[in-house]
């Protein structure tokens, strides 16, 4: 039997089938592509974060401990934004995880 009458004499069980591994693949896609570009999101927080408390001077000459034009006021605010956003990465990174684990991992129940 060739293709065209395949596909013309499958059921409607076997169509559904087929239709659903494809739709829960690309949902598998999605939710796998949104946890790592998370996790991504989350080390350039931190990396940032490193960077804005790394506050010593450049040189190892200066008797400074901070940067001349240093604003204590600004860089407080600045790291409180910081913490704010790596925070709001974290609870999107947990909540993403809980959706892989509740829809794409075997349970016991079957849902």
């Amino acid at each position: 039997m060739n293709k065209l009458i395949n596909k013309l004499s499958a059921g409607e069980a076997v169509i559904r089938n087929q239709r659903a591994q494809i739709v829960a693949e690309d949902i598998q896609s999605e939710i796998e592509s949104l946890i790592v570009n998370l996790e991504k999101k989350k080390r350039e927080v931190i990396k940032n974060k490193l960077s804005h408390t790394d506050i010593g001077p450049n040189e190892t000459t200066s008797l400074r401990v901070v940067d001349e034009n240093f604003n204590a006021s600004q860089w407080v605010a600045t790291l409180h934004t910081i913490e704010k956003e790596l925070l709001n990465v974290e609870i999107e990174l947990e909540i993403a995880n809980r959706i892989k684990k509740e829809w794409l991992e075997e349970s016991e129940s079957n849902d």
